[in-house]
């Protein structure tokens, strides 16, 4: 099912994990030297993958919302959904590598700061003793590449919404910062 209109779970939703997101990438990249403990990195992170969950089984609920393009092109609609879907995916596949790094690499598993599965013992070098150091070692290749990957893809949906705003000048952007009846109002 396309719609026109984006309801309002779905905004708060791309919204919520959107800053969520900013918050997780900012914690290793800058916070932590201004004393922001780490652990809030992965607690937000994990909050990020429960979110993102009910976030895609929404968005197959409610279906993709419609292009209201006033000049369709057709080359950038395929790469619209193509960056709607990296985007998406990322959501859930950014967060789990993370913890499976994190499990794998036996330091545990912890959703939302709750121990789910306690860390393994200490090694001798001070460090949890890892359950299977190759594949912690995969997801943690997965999980810094998809650094890039939703680098990309974020900024080309940013492009792509200033696109839609000022040189298509239409609704695509102002149906995900108004509500339903503004957006009507200015469609």
């Amino acid at each position: 099912m396309n719609r026109v209109h984006i309801s309002a779970f779905s905004r708060t939703m791309h919204w919520l994990i959107a800053i969520l997101f900013l918050f997780v990438f900012c914690i290793p990249l800058f916070l932590n030297d201004l004393g922001v403990p780490f652990p809030y990195h992965k607690i937000l992170g994990s909050l990020v993958l429960l979110l993102s969950l009910v976030r895609v089984t929404n968005r197959f609920i409610e279906g993709w919302p419609k292009d209201v393009s006033t000049n369709p092109v057709p080359i950038l609609i395929i790469l619209s959904k193509i960056v709607h879907w990296i985007l998406l995916l990322s959501t859930l596949i950014f967060p789990l590598s993370g913890l499976l790094m994190g499990y794998y690499g036996g330091r545990g598993l912890d959703l939302v700061g709750f121990h789910i599965i306690a860390p393994e013992p200490m090694g001798s070098n001070g460090k949890p003793i890892p359950i299977d150091g190759e594949l912690a070692g995969t997801f943690h290749s997965i999980h810094t590449s998809m650094l890039l990957i939703f680098g990309i893809s974020f900024i080309l949906h940013v492009i792509g919404a200033y696109y839609h705003h000022y040189i298509q000048k239409d609704s695509t952007l102002t149906r995900m910062l108004r509500s339903i009846k503004d957006s009507e109002i200015h469609n």
